[in-house]
């Protein structure tokens, strides 16, 4: 059978967050909810080493839980597969190295917009978070004798690194869009995830370069 619980690889060494089956003494995915509103200063490279993997591994776990017949511990690894991207706002919000990270985590991101609807509503806010904390790091500059305000290298490099990324999750944010809007399935869709598709589509289209450089 496999392992019970889910340890963090290699860094950090002595795992932040433990999550259990069953009655687990070990087990601290309470900690995900405590996270949640106490993120700052983080970066994407730790959310694509360290909680990328732990939501794959949820979703694996709790697949094999169900074909054990054991549906209510497969229900609270999905509950705990949403916590896990709950938190991924926050480090958009904060992050200082989307031009070197943000390439390693764009294809599970787009992969969980398209596969996964219970996780789309904090990866689209993210994205939109991305975006605007990058267009609100600006810096004075002096030029021929006048000081104008600039995005910072820092920003422009975040900013061009998505905007290479634009053309493939574009589609995404579209289709989503209209699934959320058009959708007759029950239950209905998620009223707060159709309007926040719009706020990430808005500042990503500006910064969609004419040749992609990165593909999806």
């Amino acid at each position: 059978r496999p392992p019970s619980r889910w340890e963090a690889p290699s860094r950090p060494s002595h795992p932040m967050v433990q999550v259990g089956t069953s009655s687990d003494s070990d087990d601290s995915s309470w900690l995900l909810a405590v996270l949640r509103s106490n993120i700052g200063n983080a970066s994407l490279a730790f959310f694509g080493a360290y909680f990328l993997p732990l939501t794959s591994w949820l979703l694996k776990r709790a697949v094999e839980l169900t074909a054990d017949s054991r549906p209510n511990e497969a229900k609270n690894l999905h509950n705990l597969h949403e916590q896990v991207w709950a938190l991924f706002p926050g480090f958009c919000a904060t992050s200082r190295d989307i031009g070197a990270s943000f390439p390693s985590i764009a294809r599970s991101l787009g992969t969980s917009l398209n596969e996964h609807p219970a996780v789309r509503l904090p990866i689209l806010q993210g994205l939109s978070l991305l975006v605007l904390t990058q267009r609100a790091m600006k810096e004075p500059v002096e030029r021929e004798h006048k000081f104008t305000v600039e995005l910072t290298a820092e920003a422009k490099a975040g900013l061009e690194t998505i905007g290479s990324y634009a053309k493939n999750f574009l589609p995404i944010m579209f289709n989503v869009h209209q699934v959320a809007h058009f959708s007759f399935a029950s239950p209905p869709c998620n009223p707060q995830l159709n309007v926040s598709i719009r706020p990430p589509i808005h500042p990503i289209h500006p910064i969609h370069p004419i040749h992609p450089i990165h593909p999806i």
